[in-house]
């Protein structure tokens, strides 16, 4: 069976005094990762984002490298993650390093007060007919 991940995300959310533009500069020297574009939640007021327990967590601004463009970093107020583009080979060769590298650069700053959560996402993309349809699935909750 060939490779089903099409998309693999690690993020961290986090508190911080700090808006999400001082970030900004520590991304955008590692790796090229310069190319920026706003997201549509950018233009929802700062006072309702930092309010609004679901808006909270999630990014304003896309980045992209041209250096390296097998990855993709997203960063909001209050989170910051990074995306695989490419295959997925595995964690210790294809996203660790960058990982690493990135989480990194932006922790030794000191910028960040504390780390809520942690979150490691895979998303599949399974192609044909009803995988689950001979399968014995229990969910238990």
């Amino acid at each position: 069976m060939d490779n089903t991940i099409v998309e693999c995300i690690f993020d961290i959310q986090f508190e911080s005094d700090y808006v999400v533009e001082n970030f900004l500069s520590i991304v955008s020297s590692i790796d090229g990762f310069e190319n920026i574009i706003k997201l549509p939640l950018h233009q929802v007021p700062e006072v309702i984002r930092k309010n609004d327990p679901n808006l909270k967590f999630q990014p304003l601004y896309e980045i992209t490298s041209t250096q390296n463009k097998e990855y993709k970093i997203t960063l909001g107020d209050n989170v910051i993650g990074i995306a695989i583009l490419k295959s997925y080979t595995s964690w210790s060769k294809s996203f660790f390093p960058q990982i690493e590298k990135i989480f990194t650069s932006i922790l030794s700053k000191g910028k960040i007060n504390s780390i809520k959560r942690r979150g490691l996402r895979y998303v599949d993309f399974l192609e044909g007919e009803n995988i689950f349809l001979n399968e014995k699935i229990k969910v238990l909750i």
